[in-house]
């Protein structure tokens, strides 16, 4: 995780529906639908602009089970891909 204390912040400007154990998001311009996962909507209910990415990861490996290596590597590439599509933004 190139920063591991960055804090993920959500974009408000998007539509989000938690549909069962999986969350839906609707891009600002209504032309993109994305999808979570258990495990992701379980890291978007992190996502609340003061827990940070070390943090998030301890959850993680909390609640799942799994390493700390494991969890990292498994945020870091969702959260990058939630930064790319617009989803979040992190800040230090």
């Amino acid at each position: 995780m190139a920063s591991p204390h960055r804090i993920p912040v959500r974009n408000e400007d998007i539509l989000v529906r938690e549909l069962g154990k999986e969350t839906v998001f609707l891009s600002p311009d209504g032309r993109t639908i994305h999808t979570l996962d258990e495990v992701g909507t379980f890291i978007w209910a992190q996502i609340d602009g003061r827990t940070d990415l070390v943090q998030i990861v301890a959850e993680i490996c909390r609640v799942f089970a799994v390493t700390e290596a494991t969890a990292a590597a498994d945020l870091d590439e969702l959260v990058t891909e939630m930064v790319h599509k617009g989803l979040v933004t992190l800040q230090s």
